[in-house]
């Protein structure tokens, strides 16, 4: 049963591991998939896309959780 509750996030990230956040019609740079999974992100689907190695990731995470993926805060 899907939880209404989770946040989702698109995320694409690149063969060298750089990683930018999709929003707002465009995108930001962040720190990198190993930190957005210690935010408690979780990774749910993946796409790749593009040429160079392109993926679109979709992440969730419930805001209530406060460990996160298996990581402690």
């Amino acid at each position: 049963m899907p939880n209404d509750d989770l946040e989702h996030l698109f995320v694409v990230l690149d063969n060298q591991g750089i990683c930018r956040r999709i929003i707002d019609g465009g995108t930001e740079h962040v720190a990198g998939l190993p930190s957005l999974l210690k935010e408690g992100w979780r990774p749910v689907r993946e796409t790749s896309f593009g040429e160079g190695g392109l993926v679109l990731l979709l992440l969730d995470r419930d805001p209530r959780d406060p460990k996160g993926f298996g990581f402690r805060t």
